[in-house]
């Protein structure tokens, strides 16, 4: 199993949640550089501005629904619709299990929707799971160029 590093775009408004995600990723050593943006409309500012040109992309975004402004729905469509963004694979990160937000996800082609966890051991073994999947046996788009995580901030 050959380890790569990937960079990962955290668009989370909760900074308990993100600090946690953060701190859950360093503990499962994932190779994971993360960067946190707190709402929809700075992801995408952050994503499609002039100056992102020819700045490296994330190789992985996940994405929480319950954002203030732009909703994570609103957010999955933009990427989505950006023929530059569009290949970047995006995991919906909610706590909701409605199965209306699960469908409509999906048809708005997230790449899958993971259940927030509700314990810390469980959170671990989830940024595990991402580590072997994402890092691991994913091949992700290779035209994806520099990545400056201080843009998310």
């Amino acid at each position: 199993m050959s380890l790569k590093n990937i960079n990962l775009l955290l668009i989370e408004d909760n900074p308990a949640d993100a600090h946690l995600f953060e701190v859950a990723i360093r503990e499962a050593d994932a190779g994971c550089a993360v960067a946190v943006a707190r709402n929809g409309e700075a992801a995408i500012a952050s994503l499609t501005g002039s100056a992102r040109q020819d700045a490296r992309l994330p190789e992985l975004i996940v994405l929480d629904l319950n954002l203030p402004g732009k909703s994570g729905f609103e957010v999955l469509e933009d990427l989505k619709r950006n023929p530059r963004l569009r290949r970047i694979p995006v995991i919906i990160f909610s706590s909701s299990s409605h199965a209306g937000d699960v469908r409509r996800a999906y048809e708005l082609q997230a790449s899958c929707y993971i259940r927030k966890p509700a314990d810390w051991e469980s959170l671990v073994d989830l940024m595990r799971a991402i580590k072997g999947f994402w890092c691991s046996f994913a091949v992700l788009p290779d035209e994806l160029a520099t990545f400056n995580a201080a843009a998310y901030r």
